[in-house]
């Protein structure tokens, strides 16, 4: 984004980016722990709450991206041990779909002990996503 920046007016919407809203009556027992480019990380409670969005095909270092966007969460959240993680936003990419992206994804999923919501609750796979631990 930086890059972007500064080579001149950017116009349009170049980037996807994500934000998280938190309830002012929740203010008082949340923080937020880390606001990237492209995740943000908030613990409201027990909670500890990831908003990401994920490069989409044709972003150049795509696997690089998605591998460092994980990588970071995943330090995050063993910072936060003792905390229900709920991991959501626009992923870009179709976990059923056996690519080597989806399989750095369900890797984590795995390595993480983490549960897609979409399979647990039978909705319908998309970009979208929600994955939780439990």
């Amino acid at each position: 984004m930086t890059t972007s920046v500064e080579t001149g007016v950017l116009r349009g919407r170049p980037f996807g980016s994500v934000m998280t809203l938190v309830s002012r009556r929740l203010q008082t027992c949340g923080k937020i722990v880390c606001a990237e480019d492209r995740y943000v990380i908030v613990i409201v409670g027990n909670l500890l709450d990831i908003n990401v969005y994920m490069p989409c095909v044709g972003t150049i270092n795509r696997s690089l991206i998605y591998e460092e966007i994980l990588n970071n969460l995943e330090l995050w959240m063993r910072e936060c041990p003792n905390h229900t993680v709920v991991i959501g936003g626009d992923i870009n990419l179709d976990l059923d779909n056996v690519n080597s992206i989806s399989e750095i994804v369900n890797r984590f999923i795995v390595d993480n002990c983490l549960q897609r919501c979409d399979t647990l609750y039978g909705a319908i796979p998309s970009v979208e996503l929600t994955i939780v631990s439990l």
